[in-house]
């Protein structure tokens, strides 16, 4: 995956570094590697500014992005999910156990 555009990203407030276009999966992406989400398995980091984040897509407000328009800039797919793996876990087994107590009492 790269990104067809000559010209370069600008460098952001907290003093990521440039990063020159087009780029291709892995490349140095600011505080990241491009089309990679940085997940320890438990936060996950921001390519903008390096901090680590439980809830990426509320983080990226602080650089004035919404999460669609952080996963479009740093090659992300767009049903990425911008949470750690264990919070996917515990939100989809939630999910599942709502979904089994509703049916018990019949409800959609």
């Amino acid at each position: 995956m790269s990104v067809e555009t000559a010209k370069q990203r600008p460098r952001s407030m907290t003093g990521a570094p440039r990063v020159s276009y087009p780029l291709s999966v892995g490349d140095p992406d600011g505080y990241g590697s491009f089309a990679e989400l940085d997940d320890d398995g438990h936060t996950v980091g921001c390519h903008e500014c390096g901090r680590r984040s439980r809830n990426l897509g509320l983080h990226v407000r602080v650089h004035a992005m919404t999460a669609a328009e952080y996963r479009q800039a740093h090659g992300l797919s767009t049903g990425q999910a911008l949470i750690p793996a264990d919070l996917a876990r515990e939100l989809a087994e939630h999910s599942r156990n709502s979904s089994t107590s509703l049916a018990a009492r019949g409800e959609p």
